[in-house]
C-alpha cells in the first residue's frame, strides 16, 4: 500500500540546514508563489472556495498578496459573509510585512469604522417601516 506525505510533513523530515534544508526552502516558496497565483485566478473564475482555500495557505505561509486579496475578499463579501474582523486582520498582516494597498486599506477601514453592508439593517427597516425600527429601537 501506497502512503502519501504532505509536503510539511516530508519537509519536517529534512535538516533545514545544508543543501537539502535550502531546496525544501525553496520549494516552500514555489509551492506558496503556485498557491497564491492559483487561488487568485480561482476567485476570477468565480471559483470562490477553491481560490479562498488556496489563498488562505499563502497567507499563513507569510505571503503578504495572498493576505492583502484575503483581506479584500472579507472586506468586500465578494462570494463571501462580509466580515470586517477578518478583513482587518488580513490586511494588518500583510501591512506589516510593507504592502503598501494592505495600509492604505486597513487605514480606510480605521478611519471610516469597520463596517459591513449587512450592519445597515436599522436604516434598511427604518426606510421600510419606520413605526417598526423605532420600536425595534427601544427594545
Amino acid at each position: 500500500m501506497t502512503q502519501v506525505f504532505s509536503f510539511e510533513r516530508v519537509a519536517s523530515l529534512v535538516p533545514s540546514g545544508g543543501a537539502a534544508g535550502r531546496a525544501i526552502a525553496r520549494l516552500r516558496e514555489r509551492l506558496t508563489d503556485h498557491q497564491l497565483r492559483a487561488g487568485a485566478a480561482s476567485l476570477v473564475r468565480g471559483n470562490i472556495s477553491r481560490g479562498q482555500r488556496l489563498l488562505l495557505k499563502a497567507a499563513r505561509a507569510g505571503r503578504s498578496e495572498a493576505q492583502f486579496r484575503l483581506g479584500r475578499l472579507y472586506a468586500e463579501g465578494a462570494g463571501v459573509l462580509p466580515n470586517p474582523s477578518d478583513a482587518v486582520y488580513w490586511y494588518r498582516q500583510a501591512a506589516e510585512r510593507g504592502h503598501s494597498d494592505a495600509r492604505f486599506e486597513l487605514s480606510l477601514m480605521h478611519l471610516y469604522g469597520r463596517r459591513s453592508r449587512y450592519e445597515d439593517w436599522f436604516a434598511i427597516a427604518r426606510d421600510h417601516d419606520e413605526a417598526g425600527a423605532v420600536d425595534n429601537q427601544k427594545a
